[in-house]
């Protein structure tokens, strides 16, 4: 899942750089990308509207704390190109791997929660619908890609 957030909130950044030839710069607007990608996600995972109302307050919870760190291991990945030497690359691997750790710490802390909104099935299914639509969007903003990426 840590993949796929990381994807997802990748593709918020690109979403403010995509447009098509001739057509002005559309503003992003994160409420409107947050409002489509919980009804695909809902869609996909077969989510009612009843536990989505649960759920993605809880999701947007944890994103929001995998957010911080990722903006930290942004930060030392900036620094690590301004390295001088080995021990400073070392530090920063070090650091970029525990604050990758403590994504997943994040995740896994939540799963007790969504498990009281969601069955472990449905838990599932959103992960993989998360994914799906990132993948979508990816193949939506950068189409001449779009057939590498799904050969793999």
């Amino acid at each position: 899942m840590k993949k796929c957030l990381f994807v997802l909130f990748t593709l918020l950044s690109l979403c403010v750089c995509a447009q098509t030839p001739g057509q002005k710069k559309a503003r992003f607007n994160p409420e409107k990308y947050r409002q489509v990608m919980e009804r695909f996600v809902m869609e996909k995972a077969g989510v009612t509207q009843d536990e989505a109302k649960t759920f993605f307050p809880i999701f947007h919870e944890m994103l929001n704390e995998q957010r911080k760190v990722r903006r930290e291991i942004g930060k030392l990945t900036h620094e690590g190109k301004m390295a001088k030497s080995e021990v400073d690359y070392k530090r920063i691997m070090e650091r970029i791997v525990d604050l990758e750790i403590k994504q997943n710490e994040i995740e896994k802390s939540y799963y007790k929660r969504f498990s009281e909104v969601l069955s472990w099935e449905k838990m599932f299914k959103v992960k993989c619908a998360i994914q799906e639509f990132g993948m979508e969007a990816l193949n939506r903003f950068y189409p001449r890609n779009s057939h590498r990426r799904n050969e793999k």
